[in-house]
Order: C-alpha cells, then sequence, then structure tokens
C-alpha cells in the first residue's frame, strides 16, 4: 500500500507522513508518533535479522551441496552411493563428514554408512548409502 506508514522504512519518511500536528512540527513526540517509531525500528530490525538468516540458509545450503557433490554417483545422482573420501580432502573444503551425512540424507532420504580406514596418508572414509531411487522417496 502507498502512503502506507508501516510500509515506511526509515523514521524520516515516518515523520513526514504523521507529522500534520503542531506539536510534532515543534519537536515535542506525541505517543503516536513514539509508537509508530518503534514499530518501524521493530521492522527494520526483524528486516536485518530475515537478510542475516537468508545468507546463513543459503551458505548452509551451499555447503551441503558441495557435500553431496563430493559423494553423489557419477552420471545419475538418483543412484546408490560408493565412493571413497580421504579427511584431508574434506579439511581442504571445509567440510565435516557430519555435512556428508547430513547430505545424502537431505538428498537421498536414506542414511549413510561410513567405516573409516587409517592409511598413510590419514584416515580415509568409506560411504555407502542407498540412494534416492532405492531410498522411501524413489519411484
Amino acid at each position: 500500500m502507498q502512503g502506507n506508514v508501516w510500509t515506511e522504512t526509515n523514521a524520516e519518511k515516518v515523520e513526514r507522513v504523521s507529522a500534520p500536528s503542531p506539536k510534532v512540527r515543534a519537536g515535542i513526540e506525541t505517543p503516536l508518533v513514539q509508537r509508530r517509531m518503534a514499530k518501524v525500528s521493530q521492522v527494520e530490525r526483524l528486516g536485518a535479522s530475515m537478510n542475516a538468516d537468508q545468507d546463513s540458509i543459503e551458505l548452509f545450503d551451499a555447503r551441503r551441496e558441495k557435500a553431496f557433490k563430493m559423494v553423489q554417483p557419477r552420471g545419475d545422482w538418483r543412484g546408490p552411493i560408493d565412493t571413497w573420501l580421504q579427511e584431508r580432502v574434506l579439511k581442504q573444503n571445509a567440510l565435516k563428514l557430519a555435512d556428508v551425512k547430513e547430505a545424502i540424507l537431505f538428498y537421498t532420504a536414506t542414511e549413510a554408512n561410513v567405516v573409516c580406514i587409517p592409511t598413510k596418508r590419514g584416515v580415509a572414509y568409506h560411504v555407502t548409502a542407498k540412494g534416492y531411487r532405492a531410498g522411501p522417496a524413489g519411484p
């Protein structure tokens, strides 16, 4: 709605819209203006919070997608997962094994089975899962 006080985003616009009173023009705030200013401030804080939440959600989605791309079957992402991951590769990509397991659960609706095997170069993980097609979400 255009001209609606509640859609304004900064204090100057609210003051301008709600300034017909001589007291407001003189710099004396009325309770109505104070309430409206508080509401605008609350809405601005909520908007900033929502933007921060959206940024963290996008970051989480990007991390989950990156983790799944490391284990997804080549050719068809719906197929069974059977791959090896090196711990150092996870660290290089700023990921944890929990991120990979969560990504598999998210994309395939199946639990990941992980076997840790010590090697000369560190730890290797053998990751397996039924895959989307063989899981409860598949056709």
